[in-house]
């Protein structure tokens, strides 16, 4: 029985400054079979990419525009070529009831010039089975073609004084699919190249943390990265794992296991029946063809992890709490550490950070390819000669030392290590595995 009752009426709007022009609009309800309501558009004369808005009304009455937005799915952003496009209004969504009936049911189109980056690929997805990637645009998620998204972090963590950033999108609905956490890999592109970010923490960070109080290796100092990069947007699960080395770190048999992070990943004899972090991305690169999947550096790690923030925790703001930490609500939502969990958990459960990436803090502290000297003074020399506190270093190098770096604590740490800041290190090439060592991969492409 119809519970929608709209009768239908396309009504074309402006076309947009330049050519391009809106054509042969239809819009039709889709029963018996569905609610939905179709709006199939032809358009012409296009030269730049362009945007299409919908408006909905009931006969002159404007009907709620943010609902309507909320309740659309297709071909409505960078649109770059004529050609037939769909929209698909979802009723229940739109008025939010499935009783309605409108006399006089109608929809107008627009057109306007897409934003510059409207086309940009911002997320991509391998398939761990084929190797192949499917290129995600921001139009792609602006269209709804890979469900929830956000443009603002504070709708993703509400109390959170992280500035805005032009750049913020998160893709939320990634966690939906647990494909993405078992037979493919998510990377989310990093927009790095010429920004000038931060790394470690401040003294009174660490004083509170009650950790390097001194201000030893973890001091702040500034970075600028000359490329763009991309990294997962979770953990390494140990289903991929698995999927690409054959073998896992360590033995768990949790109804979950498949979607819990890799762990007891070691940084050291790179050997195939080995469990550790090279192996696993060079068995991407032969997957792929693609030569720059690694693990982070530690300067590609911080920058990813921080969002442009400049705080302990890449939600704006700084841990509260001292050594324990164990009550810290602003870690909490953040992170499964020893605090609120003391296990390992599942990859995206907690609040992601402004470039969509889970678990950044907390779970599986997670390696990098760097290395670190047992003092600061190796740290700092790796800076160079004239270097500076207020000196921007550019493309880091790895200091030398014995130490390899893992970031971002874990299940098993107190606060003081659940910071972006920190700097935990194992000796180089130790084969002996500990349990809350991870791994997130990276890809460096030679045109970024």
């Amino acid at each position: 029985m119809k519970k929608f009752n709209l009768f239908l009426l396309a009504v074309l709007g402006a076309t947009s400054l330049f050519a391009a022009k809106l054509e042969q609009v239809i819009v039709r309800q889709q029963w018996p079979w569905s609610t939905d309501v179709k709006i199939e558009y032809r358009l012409s004369g296009v030269t730049a990419p362009v945007d299409i808005a919908v408006k909905a009304y009931n006969g002159d009455v404007e009907l709620d525009q943010s609902k309507v937005a909320s309740a659309l799915v297709g071909d409505r952003y960078g649109i770059s070529e004529d050609g037939v496009g769909t929209i698909i209004l979802d009723p229940v969504k739109a008025f939010g009831t499935e009783k309605v009936a409108l006399a006089n049911f109608k929809v107008k189109l627009s057109l306007s010039d897409s934003a510059e980056n409207i086309n940009e690929v911002i997320y991509k997805i391998f398939d761990l089975e084929t190797g192949k990637c499917t290129d995600v645009r921001r139009a792609d998620l602006f269209d709804g073609k890979y469900g929830a998204y956000e443009t603002e972090y504070t709708k993703v963590y509400a109390s959170a004084p992280r500035t805005p950033q032009a750049d913020d999108l998160i893709w939320t609905g990634v966690t939906n699919d647990v494909a993405y956490k078992t037979t493919k890999l998510v990377m989310r592109k990093i927009p790095a190249k010429d920004v000038v970010g931060t790394m470690g923490d401040s003294a009174a960070v660490r004083k509170a943390a009650q950790v390097h109080p001194d201000g030893a290796w973890e001091t702040n100092h500034f970075v600028r990265l000359t490329y763009d990069y991309w990294i997962g947007v979770f953990e390494v699960t140990r289903a991929q794992y698995f999927k690409m080395t054959g073998f896992h770190g360590k033995t768990v048999t949790a109804e979950d296991a498949d979607v819990l992070p890799e762990q007891a990943l070691v940084f050291g004899n790179y050997t195939a029946n080995n469990a550790n972090v090279a192996y696993f991305a060079g068995q991407m690169r032969k997957k792929t063809g693609l030569s720059g999947f690694d693990v982070p550096s530690e300067a590609e790690w911080e920058f990813a992890c921080r969002a442009g923030t400049t705080t302990s925790l890449y939600s704006g703001y700084d841990a509260q709490g001292g050594w324990w930490s164990g009550s810290d609500k602003r870690v909490s939502v953040l992170a499964w550490t020893k605090g609120n969990s003391g296990a390992v958990h599942p990859v995206g459960e907690k609040i992601p950070n402004a470039f969509g990436l889970y678990d950044m803090l907390g779970n599986v502290q997670e390696c990098t390819r760097d290395l670190r000297g047992s003092t600061s003074a190796d740290y700092f020399a790796s800076f160079g000669a004239d270097w500076t506190p207020d000196t921007v270093v550019v493309d880091p190098p790895s200091a030398t030392g014995g130490y390899h770096l893992y970031k971002g604590g874990s299940y098993d740490a107190w606060g003081a290590y659940i910071r972006a800041g920190d700097r935990t290190m194992t000796r180089q090439n130790w084969t002996t595995a500990n349990g809350v060592d991870g791994m997130r991969v990276m890809l460096r492409l030679a045109a970024e």
